[in-house]
């Protein structure tokens, strides 16, 4: 009778080991289903894994059990040259655990390897938007704000007031003024809609004049570094947008330039002062113009291809191709040029939550650390090369551990030129 009680209990033991381990499977399916995105881009002659996540492969589901191996086909909208990647090609493909397990079906596309020439070298930027943005609104008198009560809010973008286009400040003062307090319409893009308002201007008893009772910017101007180039003069840079620095909201752009820039000095980071990149721009001609203000970077035609010569081209990783562990980035710190320096990946993000942080790197690099302290702010779109390969650019510092900070995917830079593989 013992020895039955104690098989029964062994029997019980050993079933609920099986499903707690049942149950962990299964929650670690579903957490690779959540983070494992539903598309990929895959270039000829990759292989089947993602090279991030130990383990997981992507299994070609079609007729021949291969990977389709025709080109793609790129279509610039004459307008503004935005780049719409339409592939010829693609397909269904189950991704698995350990080659067995079954974790979500995705999407596969299908494109040539992509080639362009890593940068790393710094740039300015000077833009102008596209309308005016409110970054701040005041009383015109005592509690009477007209601005707040038409309903504009902080990051608005205006277009036009009374169907009257607005560039600058100026334009909304002499409106404004000569409104002699009559009701406004006020034309405004927010949220990638547009919106219209009805304003009622105050006269100012100090200034005697109307008012709107907002402050609007209209231009700005920073440094960065330029990420890649093309053959053909494209080029990406920063990897994140350029924001409001009172708002933060992303820029639309009118028209806009890039410079070249004479690094003068470091102010070195430490744990809660991210530190920078001290320059000026040069008095010299612009290297060229800015096309896009995107969530991914600043894109655009370098006007100079003298600034082309002596750079060697290399491929362009997928995603899917990246690995956790040792990288460098091609960044510029003084007066010698564009430098390799260590670096770590630490994770990789693939949920593309937010674009322009798909890596978390850290700074391994003595020479590096011991000039900058880390990350600093001017490093901004410096390439990141693993294996001979681009895998995307430095986007953000960790204000308090500057050593570390985060990283965009290649890919998602690349897809705003055009004819990357030419």
């Amino acid at each position: 009778m013992k020895l039955k009680l104690k098989l029964k209990n062994k029997i019980k033991i050993i079933a609920s080991i099986i499903n707690i381990n049942i149950l962990v499977i299964m929650f670690y399916l579903v957490y690779l289903n959540l983070i494992l995105p539903d598309n990929y881009n895959y270039t000829k002659g990759s292989d089947n894994y993602i090279n991030g996540m130990k383990n997981i492969t992507i299994n070609i589901d079609n007729i021949n059990n291969e990977l389709p191996t025709s080109n793609f086909n790129v279509n610039i909208d004459n307008n503004d040259e935005t780049l719409a990647y339409k592939y010829d090609d693609s397909c269904q493909a189950l991704i698995k655990a350990y080659n067995i397990l079954p974790i979500k079906q995705v999407d596969i596309n299908t494109i040539e390897p992509i080639k362009v020439y890593p940068c790393g070298q710094p740039f300015g930027i000077k833009m102008f938007t596209k309308g005016v943005m409110v970054v701040g609104m005041g009383e015109v008198e005592k509690g009477i704000t007209p601005s707040k009560d038409a309903g504009l809010k902080l990051g608005d973008m205006i277009l036009s007031i009374d169907d009257i286009p607005v560039y600058s400040n100026q334009d909304i003062v002499d409106i404004i003024n000569k409104s002699n307090g009559k009701d406004v319409l006020i034309k405004v893009s927010r949220n990638n809609s547009e919106h219209i308002f009805k304003l009622t201007p105050r006269r100012s008893s100090i200034q005697n004049a109307y008012k709107a009772g907002m402050w609007v910017r209209n231009s700005t101007a920073g440094i960065g570094t330029l990420t890649f180039f093309t053959d053909n003069g494209y080029f990406g840079g920063l990897g994140h947008p350029v924001c409001d620095i009172d708002t933060g909201e992303i820029m639309p752009l009118l028209s806009g330039e890039i410079i070249n820039v004479e690094i003068s000095g470091i102010n070195k980071g430490k744990s809660g002062f991210p530190g920078e990149l001290k320059g000026s721009f040069s008095d010299e001609e612009n290297m060229g113009l800015l096309t896009k203000n995107t969530s991914t970077g600043v894109f655009g035609k370098i006007t100079n291809l003298e600034f082309l010569n002596n750079k060697k081209k290399i491929p362009v990783a997928m995603m899917k191709d990246i690995k956790e562990g040792p990288a460098k980035i091609l960044a510029t710190i003084d007066e010698k040029g564009p430098e390799y320096f260590d670096i770590i990946i630490d994770k990789i993000n693939y949920n593309n939550i937010n674009p322009c942080k798909n890596m978390i790197i850290k700074i391994i690099d003595k020479k590096l650390i011991n000039k900058t302290g880390g990350i600093v702010q001017g490093m901004s779109g410096s390439p990141i090369i693993q294996n001979g390969r681009m895998i995307g650019a430095v986007t953000h510092v960790f204000v308090n551990q500057p050593l570390k900070g985060y990283g965009i995917f290649a890919e998602n830079m690349i897809k705003n030129i055009p004819q990357t593989n030419k």
